[in-house]
């Protein structure tokens, strides 16, 4: 993949420094998949198209003011790993920490983390035996339905925070039995799997009851 085509993708310029860093993560990747099924074997071809990109367009939705991102059950470091680098890449500086109670994945985060030299924290627990992290981004994919997710994101979502995940084709049906707790901020078509959509939410008036 080029990188006029993944900047499109990502909503911001990416330079050849930040491609080779996306290169680096992804061949790690191929070599620990074979110990570690990190991402499906049959999409390890397809890794820029079907895992790179599709993290990377979740960079378009971050606010200019946050400071802070969790991703809950990063596994292989999508989207965490991914926009961890397109981050520094663009001269931002955020807070990361990336949630992952499978202590094989967790050790791959810790690994990606310090050969890629990028700055975060890997948390080798359930995401709800984690401190909350009050933070203003949350992500996670691939992980849950909506419904389920909720009180994970719900722990670690700051009061004027946005959770940021994609979904697929049945996203509808995971919006319609949203918990009261959250409200949908926006619902943006994805760009790089057909009738999947990026679901962005944030803390709805039952948020202070609870």
């Amino acid at each position: 993949m080029t990188p006029a085509a993944l900047s499109e993708i990502a909503g911001a310029g990416l330079d050849e420094g930040a491609m080779a860093d996306l290169s680096s993560f992804a061949q790690m990747v191929g070599r620990w998949n074979a110990r570690i099924n990190l991402i499906s074997p049959d999409t390890l071809p397809e890794i820029w198209a079907r895992h790179v990109a599709d993290s990377a367009q979740l960079y378009r939705h971050l606010p200019e003011t946050a400071k802070s991102l969790v991703d809950i059950g990063s596994g292989g470091g999508f989207p965490g790993i991914v926009l961890a680098i397109i981050l520094r890449a663009l001269g931002r500086k955020m807070k990361i920490d990336l949630i992952e109670s499978d202590r094989r994945k967790a050790a791959f985060l810790g690994i990606a983390l310090r050969d890629l030299r990028l700055e975060g924290k890997v948390h080798a627990r359930r995401a709800e035996e984690v401190d909350p992290l009050d933070a203003d981004i949350v992500t996670a994919r691939a992980l849950a339905p909506l419904d389920r997710l909720a009180p994970l994101v719900m722990r670690h979502l700051g009061s004027r925070g946005i959770g940021i995940f994609p979904k697929g084709r049945q996203h509808m049906q995971e919006i319609a039995v949203l918990p009261g707790s959250f409200r949908v901020r926006d619902i943006a078509r994805s760009l790089t799997e057909s009738g999947s959509a990026i679901i962005l939410i944030e803390r709805g008036n039952d948020a202070a009851t609870r």
